[in-house]
């Protein structure tokens, strides 16, 4: 059978993301969220699912992007911060930082536990883990997410390892660069996950398309979704500025009625973690 989780990331960040998940929801066009903890809109987005009735979440965790960290033991955070106290901006200067040795497991694990802890508390089920550009596959820190998992009782952590078919679709050098370097990441660890009980997806898109879907290439994906749980990371936000097409493509319903049609299975985290 083959199970497909839609899923809406960066739930948090922006009022214009939280608008768009909520219509997403209302409409049935996602069937999961995840919420970023470090998003300056996290409150709103956690009363606006409570009030949707949809408590179950993941949390996106984020060490980039410009964000503030959740964490209070700011002299452990020092490695993960720019000069104005918050996380650096992007992924290659966290990767430098990483590699290089200036960032340690120890500077990681208080913060990513301060930010699963802050969604607890706030009264969602927290049933997936997965990280802000993806952060989370980032050499030794999904040994902090399996610890945490653990500690937690989070039963599904997202493995981001793309079918390479989709780089036929709208291909760039810069997003085959991105690709090889997070789908070799992301193979390692998904040897790592194995015998832990911690659940995990068999196929994965939307890293290689990430906020530039349209109903082309969402059909492409549907074409070669294979046996098993398949998630599909999406990015829908109602800003002019960013990624309205994606949240367009999601309302209108075309893919919805063609997996349908496919016999593909819509499923929340807590479905395909049962069923």
């Amino acid at each position: 059978m083959r199970r497909l989780i839609v899923n809406a990331d960066d739930c948090g960040c922006s009022a214009s993301v939280n608008k768009a998940v909520e219509e997403c929801y209302l409409a049935g066009r996602i069937t999961g969220v995840s919420i970023m903890p470090a998003g300056e809109f996290f409150q709103e987005a956690v009363s606006m699912l409570k009030d949707l009735k949809k408590a179950d979440v993941g949390v996106h965790l984020a060490l980039t992007g410009g964000l503030h960290p959740s964490s209070s033991e700011t002299g452990r955070l020092s490695a993960l911060l720019g000069p104005t106290g918050v996380f650096v901006s992007g992924y290659p200067e966290l990767a430098m930082r990483h590699l290089s040795g200036r960032i340690r497991l120890e500077h990681i694990y208080p913060e990513l536990r301060a930010q699963i802890k802050k969604t607890v508390d706030s009264g969602l089920s927290v049933t997936h883990l997965d990280g802000h550009e993806h952060i989370h596959m980032f050499p030794g820190i999904l040994k902090v997410l399996l610890r945490l998992a653990c500690e937690f009782g989070i039963p599904y952590i997202r493995v981001p390892i793309e079918n390479p078919v989709v780089i036929t679709r709208s291909f760039s050098v810069g997003d085959l660069i991105r690709y090889t370097l997070l789908r070799t990441i992301a193979g390692i660890n998904r040897k790592h996950m194995k015998g832990t009980g911690i659940k995990y997806n068999d196929a994965f898109f939307g890293h290689f398309h990430s906020g530039r879907m349209t109903d082309d290439i969402f059909r492409f994906i549907l074409d070669h979704i294979p046996p098993g749980i398949t998630e599909i990371a999406t990015h829908p936000d109602i800003s002019p500025s960013k990624r309205p097409g994606e949240f367009d493509m999601l309302m209108n319903g075309v893919w919805k009625v063609r997996a349908e049609a496919m016999g593909i299975k819509l499923v929340s985290h807590r479905e395909a973690l049962v069923s």
